[in-house]
């Protein structure tokens, strides 16, 4: 139920955003949102190791993840939701199928190893849904003035470097020159033969910020996830088992 509520929480969070089509301003808020969303959605992830048996881990972690992003999306049109929805199920069952084998393999539990897979893996398909959302949601992008948003940045910069000449405290071309405007116009013309090219590359500029975030997640989740377990242990969530088994090897 955690891992279900993190992950639809995440997904909203990233499907207003994009459509919003707001990716020139990011807020700050927004990205301490998305980073600890997503570190809390890797760490429990991570914590579910305790529970892998035969088959649960199968069921109990890429079917909620999936089923958020279905009802996070299903306000995009068509049969997309589901499409992606499948995309989560089958990517973080075969992550969750490496990590398991992985885990199989060593005779000493070592978490952040086994994990490794699986939490990238999660990680990066939110990313990749960040992308897809984008071009899924272009049909608002040509109502998106791309010169008149990067005028909007630029304007500040611009009117300390092209100071107006006063007299006084007032300017002598006041109400002649706009200057935003002027770069509003120079920006679209610029960009008008490349405009097939915008939602494209928007896409990937937006995969690229979710990318950022997964990465300083990622990073801390690294830095911090030994230390959970052996907190987790400590009040007993988790135990340590030991038991007798038989290793391959090979010889010559």
């Amino acid at each position: 139920m955690i891992i279900f509520i993190e992950s639809f929480l995440l997904t909203r969070l990233i499907a207003d955003f994009v459509q919003n089509q707001n990716v020139f301003n990011v807020p700050l808020l927004f990205s301490i949102k998305i980073t600890a969303l997503m570190l809390l959605t890797i760490i429990t992830f991570a914590l579910t190791l305790g529970g892998w048996r035969k088959w649960e881990q199968y069921v109990f972690i890429p079917i909620p993840v999936s089923v958020a992003v279905l009802l996070g999306t299903i306000t995009f049109r068509n049969i997309y939701p589901v499409f992606m929805s499948l995309v989560f199920l089958l990517a973080l069952g075969y992550d969750v199928f490496l990590s398991n084998r992985l885990k199989h393999l060593l005779l000493k539990p070592h978490p952040k190893m086994i994990m490794r897979f699986s939490t990238r893996g999660m990680l990066f398909l939110f990313s990749i849904l960040g992308g897809v959302l984008f071009i899924l949601s272009a049909n608002n992008i040509n109502q998106l003035d791309i010169g008149k948003e990067l005028g909007r940045i630029l304007d500040q910069p611009i009117r300390e470097i092209v100071r107006e000449p006063t007299i006084g405290n007032v300017p002598l071309t006041s109400g002649i020159i706009n200057v935003k405007d002027i770069a509003e116009n120079q920006l679209n013309e610029l960009i008008e033969p490349y405009k097939h090219f915008v939602n494209p590359v928007m896409a990937i500029l937006t995969f690229a910020l979710f990318q950022f975030y997964a990465s300083i997640a990622y990073l801390i989740y690294m830095l911090t996830i030994d230390w959970i377990y052996e907190l987790a242990k400590k009040v007993k969530f988790m135990k340590v088992e030991t038991l007798e088994v038989v290793q391959e090897q090979l010889t010559f």
